[in-house]
């Protein structure tokens, strides 16, 4: 069991690695100063989302496996990050209006 829950949670990780560095792509490109905010953001975002994982797994382990629920949890915060990654390249490769 402790492969399957290392396969997700990589797979999960490779996911948001990959939102990441395209999001940084762009910014690097167009923003320095923003893609300079956005690894602040992605390391703060990392260590949050551990800690909540840690938590989560010690406060209940009567109601599931431990590693079952760091992994659950983990699972949640990188697709919601993703989704957030992605919502915010798209919003940056949007179409800017025109200026009067």
């Amino acid at each position: 069991m402790d492969n399957v829950r290392a396969c997700v949670v990589d797979r999960n990780q490779q996911e948001v690695d990959s939102a990441y560095r395209s999001l940084e792509r762009t910014l690097k490109r167009r923003n320095p100063d923003a893609a300079g905010e956005l690894a602040k953001s992605q390391a703060s975002w990392t260590r949050f989302a551990g800690d909540t994982c840690n938590y989560v797994k010690a406060a209940n382990p009567q109601q599931m496996i431990p590693s079952d629920a760091w992994m659950n949890c983990w699972v949640d915060f990188s697709q919601a990050r993703v989704r957030i990654l992605k919502k915010w390249e798209a919003l940056e490769n949007a179409p800017q209006p025109a200026q009067k």
